[in-house]
């Protein structure tokens, strides 16, 4: 084998390996994390304020993870209009589900319509004219 020979081969097999990296990364999914990704960028300083507005809060809204279910527990010295729960799947956006519930301390998530894996969570709460916003990784 002469030089040549060795130099059509192995950029040969070095085209080849490019052209079927290329079709086996263009049928990869890449999602954003959410479909409105950049209004939801526009309006991340009015959430860094509803975030720090929990913050400073004593006594803040918490999730207890149960058996069978997941409870959200208000404090009961509080006046906090509508929360709204969201949890969303980073790698499956199809099971995020959101929760919406006023006027009870206690709210009640059964476990059977989350389906096991790793969920961020936003609780998201207005009271006193503020707007609030509390974040946190659980794994169901």
């Amino acid at each position: 084998m002469n030089w040549g020979k060795g130099i059509a081969i192995g950029l040969t097999s070095f085209i080849v390996f490019i052209v079927v990296l290329v079709v086996i990364l263009m049928k990869q999914s890449v999602d954003l994390e959410s479909k409105d990704y950049y209004a939801k960028e526009i309006d991340y300083e009015n959430e860094i304020t509803a975030m720090n507005n929990a913050g400073q809060l004593t006594d803040q809204i918490q999730l207890i993870k149960k058996d069978d279910h997941i409870i959200v527990q208000v404090p009961q010295n509080s006046s906090y209009d509508k929360v709204s729960v969201q949890f969303s799947r980073p790698n499956d956006d199809q099971l995020d589900k959101s929760f919406e519930f006023e006027d009870t301390k206690t709210y009640l998530i059964e476990k059977d319509i989350l389906k096991n894996g790793l969920y961020n969570v936003q609780i998201s709460y207005s009271g006193n004219g503020k707007n609030y916003l509390q974040k946190e990784t659980i794994y169901i």
